[in-house]
């Protein structure tokens, strides 16, 4: 079951970079992915950037209601920013690291905001 916090958080407000993949998109980069019958998204590193976005975006909104940062979670935003790095600059939604990274504070501040909404720090 998830933590409280999870709960409150509402993915459905963040703009991921994601969000604005399509299909055809998919279908020209991954073509193994889409097939006559399915889209089979868990098998793309779309998959991968999702959870690694909602990972940059729980870790922040945890942050922002008061909680210490995570000593993972700290590690962890490296790992995301490469991560997201090579699927972003793949399917052309970052041109490098610095502007990924712009990406990643942009989910973050999303994220925070949020939180700071449901009575976190400010």
């Amino acid at each position: 079951m998830p933590a409280d916090w999870t709960r409150r958080l509402d993915f459905s407000k963040i703009a991921f970079p994601t969000d604005s993949v399509s299909i055809g998109r998919i279908r020209r980069i991954e073509p193994d992915v889409v097939d006559e019958d399915d889209v089979r998204v868990e098998d793309s590193t779309l998959r991968a950037a999702i959870s690694h976005e909602v990972a940059v975006a729980v870790e922040a909104f945890r942050t922002a209601q008061g909680h210490s940062p995570t000593t993972d979670g700290l590690e962890q935003r490296g790992h995301n920013l490469e991560v997201l790095n090579e699927v972003y600059v793949l399917y052309g939604l970052s041109a490098g690291m610095h502007q990924t990274d712009q990406l990643l504070r942009e989910i973050e501040s999303q994220a925070a905001a949020q939180a700071r909404s449901r009575g976190g720090r400010s």
